[in-house]
């Protein structure tokens, strides 16, 4: 007898952007890290502000913080290193739990209070879910996928695959913080070299 296995859930973009929309700061790292890094609830509590490296776009999380116990580097696309970019400064002014990039341990009530805030079910691993989805519709590389989100291809073929639509996929990429009218975006250069 086979028993009956439950389909994984993603968000929409509609969805996330209502999320992200009405969460505070140590919502919105919590979101940011699990939607667009794929990394599960227990790991993301577990970050460090040092495991995020900007200036290489990856973060690093030590095996000690994963499911696995494998250590594992992320690579950050333009969507994350954007919100990265846009609340790592914010994130230095909070007091609470310095040295964490979340500043709440036990996200459960928070996420309780918002989904009920907006009226939105609250999806269990939707967030890791849509991670993976979108990749795999994009990318189409499986083991560089499952590498990065601390998985397997076989566990992504069996899970996440037709879970969302191409057009939906690339849309997910497309969330970004908000801009500020007094700010301005400026490429990044390279310091001229001392003669």
């Amino acid at each position: 007898r086979t028993e009956e296995r439950t389909e994984e859930e993603v968000y929409t973009r509609a969805e996330m952007k209502r999320l992200l929309d009405n969460s505070g700061l140590p919502m919105l790292l919590f979101l940011v890290v699990c939607g667009f890094a794929g990394l599960r609830h227990s790991e993301a509590v577990r970050l460090e502000v040092t495991d995020v490296c900007l200036k290489e776009s990856v973060i690093k999380i030590q095996a000690n913080r994963t499911k696995k116990k494998v250590r594992r580097v992320v690579p950050m696309n333009k969507c994350l290193k954007s919100w990265l970019k846009w609340l790592l400064p914010q994130r230095m002014a909070f007091q609470n739990r310095p040295g964490y990039l979340i500043p709440v341990n036990n996200m459960s009530k928070p996420i309780a209070r918002l989904a009920e805030k907006i009226g939105l079910e609250w999806k269990h691993n939707a967030l890791r879910n849509s991670y993976i989805s979108s990749r795999a519709v994009l990318e189409k590389n499986l083991a560089g996928i499952a590498f990065d989100a601390g998985t397997s291809p076989g566990t992504i073929r069996s899970n996440y695959l037709h879970l969302m639509p191409v057009k939906d996929a690339r849309a997910w990429w497309k969330i970004m913080p908000p801009k500020h009218g007094n700010v301005i975006d400026l490429p990044e250069q390279k310091a001229p070299a001392i003669a």
